[in-house]
């Protein structure tokens, strides 16, 4: 016998269950939320097309986040913009309604003149399905985790995974000794003037301000901002999405000038630390590209690396969906006048435009 279901956009009195089946789901993220909505559409002004699959009596049995961005070689709909992970997500026993969505999503490209739809999903989700209707896999970065699931920080994690050959302890022994001090606080002026700080070294375009300010103020109890100070001067920061069973490092911001004394080290052990000690099972590092000196550095924490996809349609787009060919051409700009991008609104308009 079919099961009964019904795929439909979603409406504003569908939140409040929305986000129950987001809380209680295993694949569900912090994107996957109600809140990360709203923070997307008062940054930067996309346009929603996020949908709801409900079962007869029209229960929500799955819910699918997603964004209509106009980049700059056309309209296309991501789920979901800029970081790690998105997607459908369905009950057991509706398996069938995952066509249905894809084949949503893919009608546009049809129809209504939207470039590519591309679906970002975590690696052990049910993605099998992406196949059946038109989808193509891509590679698109490496992910690096790690376990903490019913294990003590202490043994487990500090004289266990932190090998004496990784200098882990060392590292943050080091900070410790020089005075550093992890605190978590929400000053959104003090973290984005070290994520510039951070983003002109790198030669990216950075986000708008307001991002961090609309996450603070939309998704305060899944967001965590832990701050490095030597004696009254913050000297790094991190900005953490724990939700559901992950705990996801998004975003490690410093000061160069005071690299030796080996604050990053603090945050990630603490980050760690609180993860395992607060009932987590999965440490998240995010997503690293190919070839960044980053991969070494979350391999030495005992970090294990796997491989993140998303799901392309229609497939003669796949190889244009490439995450750093723009990147590349954009940084070698931005790292000869970074202070185009960041002290005006140049940066933030760019980075709007590459979802």
């Amino acid at each position: 016998m079919k099961t009964q279901f019904e795929v439909q956009p979603l409406r504003r009195e569908d939140y409040e269950e929305w986000n129950k089946f987001a809380k209680v789901h295993k694949n569900a993220t912090i994107f996957h939320t109600i809140e990360w909505k709203k923070v997307l559409e008062e940054t930067f002004g996309y346009k929603p097309a996020y949908l709801v699959t409900k079962n007869s009596e029209g229960e929500i049995v799955g819910i699918s986040p997603a964004f209509s961005v106009k980049t700059l070689f056309g309209n296309v709909i991501v789920s979901q913009p800029f970081f790690e992970y998105g997607g459908p997500i369905i009950e057991r026993g509706f398996g069938e309604a995952y066509k249905e969505v894809l084949d949503f999503y893919g009608d546009k490209v049809e129809n209504e003149r939207i470039k590519y739809v591309e679906i970002k999903v975590l690696p052990d989700g049910e993605n099998e399905h992406f196949g059946k209707t038109g989808f193509v896999k891509q590679f698109k970065a490496y992910g690096f985790y790690i376990d903490v699931k019913g294990k003590n920080f202490e043994k487990d994690i500090w004289l266990g995974l932190y090998t004496k050959k990784s200098r882990v302890r060392n590292s943050v022994k080091k900070a410790m000794k020089s005075g550093v001090m992890v605190v978590e606080d929400d000053d959104i002026d003090i973290y984005y003037e070290l994520y510039i700080k951070t983003i002109a070294k790198l030669g990216s375009p950075p986000y708008p301000k307001t991002l961090f300010e609309n996450i603070k103020k939309y998704a305060d109890s899944s967001v965590r901002f832990t701050y490095a100070y030597l004696k009254e001067t913050p000297i790094a920061a991190m900005m953490s999405f724990p939700y559901n069973n992950r705990d996801l490092m998004v975003s490690l911001v410093s000061d160069e000038n005071y690299q030796e004394c080996r604050a990053n080290d603090l945050l990630y052990n603490e980050q760690i630390e609180y993860a395992t000690k607060n009932g987590f099972e999965i440490v998240d590092f995010g997503r690293t590209r190919p070839d960044s000196p980053y991969e070494r550095y979350k391999k030495k924490w005992g970090a294990t690396k796997i491989d993140l996809y998303s799901y392309v349609y229609p497939p003669s787009t796949s190889e244009g969906v490439n995450p750093y060919k723009y990147y590349l051409m954009v940084s070698r700009i931005t790292k000869k006048v970074p202070w185009i991008f960041t002290k005006t609104g140049i940066g933030p308009y760019l980075v709007k435009k590459f979802p």
